[in-house]
Parts: C-alpha cells; structure tokens; sequence
C-alpha cells in the first residue's frame, strides 16, 4: 500500500474478502437472524420491530413472515417498509412474485391483501382504517375499518394513496399519485384525485 493511504478499490477489496468469509461461516452456525429478531420483540414489542424495518433494506421477507405475514414465493419487497400495526402481521397476505417499492405504507388495521404479480411503486401508501379518536369529530366519523385488496396483476404507480375499503381489481393500472376513494374494477386505468377510469385495458 502507498503513502496515498486507502483508496476505495483497496476498500472493496477488503470488503469482498469479508463477504467471502462470512459467506463460508454463516451456514455453518444457528440461525441467529431469527434469535435477534425475537429479542428485538422482546424488548419492544411489535412498534420496535416496525421501528427497525423502516432502516432494514435486504431482510424485510424473512421478518414479515417471522410476526405472521404470509408471503408467496419469489417476492421483491424492499426497504425502507413503514407499517402501521400494534400486534402482529397477520393481517399482510402477500401472493407470489409481488413487486414493493422503497418507502412504501401499509395500514394493517384490517386485512390487506396483495395477490399475486401485484406490484406497488414507491412511495404508496395503503390505508385499511381510520379513525379520528376522542375527539369531537368522532361523532360524525367513527372509526372505520376495512379490508384492501390490491388484485392479481395490478400495478400502482409512484405515490398512490388508496383508502380503506377501496379495493384495486385484477389486471388494473392507477396512475402516479392518484388517491382511490372507492373500489376500482378489474382491466382498468386510473388516475386522479379523486381516481377515475381513464380508459379500459
């Protein structure tokens, strides 16, 4: 090495080295993955473990399935994941090969589907209650809960907001930033706020 210290090759190198290694060891030893993940339940409860998926890039499968998600085969769901729930995620059913984006929002106060080939871009947020508390409006607004279910096929684009009840059918397109209000049939696109069927596929 030279007096130009670390360059960043010399940092790679060093790094696929570790990898290397690490990936010799680790099959060798106890899942630790999953003792971890428990103790940080443990110590937290669920709100620790949904505090720590929102930094969690690579992992993010395995620890649904581990507090009650199901979750087909093949599925690309990345990190950072941002859940609203105070139990567990047994109300996240997930297909097969089902595509979530980074940042991404899922209300589990009711059930949430995703079927299969499903894909959620960036930034969605999917929203299965709500519920003002106590406070004045709750008169008029109770609380609200209902179940979403994202249809086989279907695609949301970058920044949708879908609300509770408003499910997405089989097959159906809604455009970047859209907000569902209501349930959107199957072989559509949409788009709007508040979304409308802009054309049939």
């Amino acid at each position: 090495m030279s007096r130009r210290g670390l360059t960043f090759d010399d940092l790679d190198r060093w790094r696929d080295r570790l990898r290397g290694l690490s990936t010799a060891i680790l099959p060798r030893l106890p899942d630790l993955r999953r003792l971890y993940w428990r103790w940080v339940y443990f110590r937290g409860g669920i709100e620790a473990v949904n505090a720590l998926l929102i930094t969690e890039k690579r992992r993010v499968t395995d620890i649904l399935r581990l507090f009650g998600a199901t979750i087909g085969d093949d599925c690309s769901i990345y990190g950072p994941l941002f859940l609203n729930t105070f139990t567990n995620y047994r109300n996240l059913i997930i297909g097969r090969h089902v595509h979530i984006g980074q940042c991404v929002f899922l209300d589990l106060g009711s059930l949430l589907t995703i079927q299969d080939e499903a894909t959620l871009s960036m930034r969605c947020t999917v929203l299965t209650h709500q519920d003002v508390g106590e406070r004045p409006l709750a008169a008029r607004y109770p609380r609200l809960e209902a179940p979403v279910t994202i249809g086989r096929g279907a695609y949301l684009g970058a920044g949708v907001l879908i609300l509770p009840g408003a499910s997405i059918g089989e097959g159906s397109v809604v455009g970047a930033g859209s907000v569902v209000t209501e349930p959107l049939a199957a072989g559509i696109v949409a788009a709007g706020s508040p979304a409308s069927v802009k054309s049939r596929l």
